[in-house]
């Protein structure tokens, strides 16, 4: 006997064609989805592996809990970034308690003090290389 469970189908949002304003990217309703916005473009991306979500459900809290207890700023995650022509979600972040203005209800308008991604095969050269070179760019510190 085969049992079968059905996979919920994921629905893809229509997404513009052309380029798109951060404002407008900002109003998209990507539902379950994660996007970011490069030079005027929606970028889908891959669904999470299980390695991923595994660091990903244990990094954010040990990280929250060091700058919490020391009252450094905030963290956190996969929360769109603004960086100029570019806008991340990474899928760790903290803000220093100077720059915490930063902070917006639905993305952090300029660098962070931190940004972590979670490196795997599959993203080797966009985070380590593209995205690597955006932050510095951008004024990330680490």
């Amino acid at each position: 006997m085969v049992l079968q469970v059905p996979v919920p189908a994921i629905a893809v949002p229509a997404l513009p064609a052309g380029p798109t304003s951060f404002e407008e990217f900002l109003q998209l309703d990507t539902g379950e989805l994660k996007a970011e916005w490069v030079e005027g473009e929606v970028i889908v991306l891959t669904p999470l592996h299980d390695a991923h979500s595994a660091i990903q459900t244990i990094l954010p809290g040990l990280m929250w809990l060091f700058v919490e207890t020391r009252r450094l700023g905030i963290v956190r995650t996969e929360m769109t970034v603004r960086l100029g022509s570019t806008a991340r979600a990474p899928d760790l972040l903290s803000l220093s308690t100077a720059n915490r203005s930063r902070l917006r209800r639905s993305f952090v308008d300029g660098p962070p003090d931190l940004i972590v991604e979670i490196v795997l095969p599959d993203s080797i050269e966009r985070d380590r290389v593209t995205k690597l070179r955006e932050y510095e760019a951008a004024g990330v510190q680490e």
